[in-house]
């Protein structure tokens, strides 16, 4: 089957939705993206459209390779193929020309997400040479009031609450959950506030509330500031659970969630990493 590629700046977004749609069908977690969704994810996640490939058959739009840059690192933000084009090495001579072309313009390193099950990708870019970094791991919190009795939660503009977080967020934070990507956050996001002090950008138009990032004013942290955001958070949308996705760093998050209530979900990634040293060789 003959497979074409052209650049994503030289397609239109509604044929890069389809291509991403195909390229994770049957999925683990199921992709489905309009127009809209497809630009707005691409643009928060710093996608380079002339570094990213979309590919093609007779039938059709059939994958998607998405190629990030911050600075000197870039990342895979997305790499599908259609079920009747895996299994044919595809996968793996894309991901070669993207790290070929991240030496050539000189970056320093090339980071993705893999879902912990998904054996085929792991030994993929294993393959590679990317090694496993940490466990990015998502968490829920049931439906329930909170526990301390509701604050005031103000309501702030989602561009306000992405200032905050860029200004009090820790470092080295995954690259899905950093400030970075969400500093053009805009309506249909809500931002929230306590006091000016602790902050929440989320998402409330599923069928539970999203919490897309959130942060406490390091001068105000151990004050049970993100305990009351949390509980505030809980009472406003009283009847629905809140969750985080799976891209939260496991090990410097855990504390904290479980101290406020929040539970595991079974859905992890590994983050892994490549250094792009030149002297660094794909395993055969």
């Amino acid at each position: 089957m003959e497979v074409i590629s052209r650049t994503l700046a030289d397609v239109p977004a509604d044929v890069a939705a389809r291509a991403q749609c195909r390229g994770f069908e049957n999925y683990f977690v199921p992709v489905n993206l309009d127009a809209a969704s497809f630009t707005s994810r691409i643009e928060a996640d710093n996608v380079d459209p002339r570094l990213s490939w979309i590919y093609e058959t007779a039938d059709g739009p059939a994958g998607i390779l998405l190629v990030a840059r911050r600075g000197t690192t870039s990342r895979i933000a997305a790499l599908g193929l259609a079920p009747e084009l895996r299994g044919q090495g595809l996968g793996r001579k894309a991901m070669e020309q993207a790290i070929a072309q991240a030496r050539e313009r000189g970056d320093e390193r090339m980071v993705l997400e893999v879902i912990s099950a998904n054996e085929a990708a792991l030994a993929l870019y294993a393959g590679l040479g990317f090694e496993r970094r940490r466990r990015l791991v998502g968490w829920r919190h049931p439906e329930a009031a909170g526990e301390e009795g509701p604050d005031t939660l103000d309501e702030v503009a989602p561009s306000t609450s992405a200032a905050w977080l860029q200004a009090w967020s820790d470092d080295d934070l995954s690259w899905p959950l950093s400030p970075q990507s969400h500093l053009g956050a805009a309506p249909p996001l809500r931002g929230y506030s306590i006091d000016d002090r602790a902050t929440a950008i989320v998402d409330d138009t599923g069928a539970y509330v999203r919490i897309v990032s959130l942060a406490v004013r390091p001068d105000a942290r151990r004050r049970g500031l993100g305990r009351r955001l949390v509980n505030a958070l809980l009472d406003a949308y009283e009847g629905r659970a809140l969750a985080f996705p799976a891209i939260v760093p496991e090990r410097s998050s855990r504390a904290f969630m479980e101290a406020t209530g929040w539970e595991l979900t079974p859905l992890s990634q590994y983050e892994m990493m490549l250094t792009l040293d030149a002297t660094t060789k794909p395993r055969q």
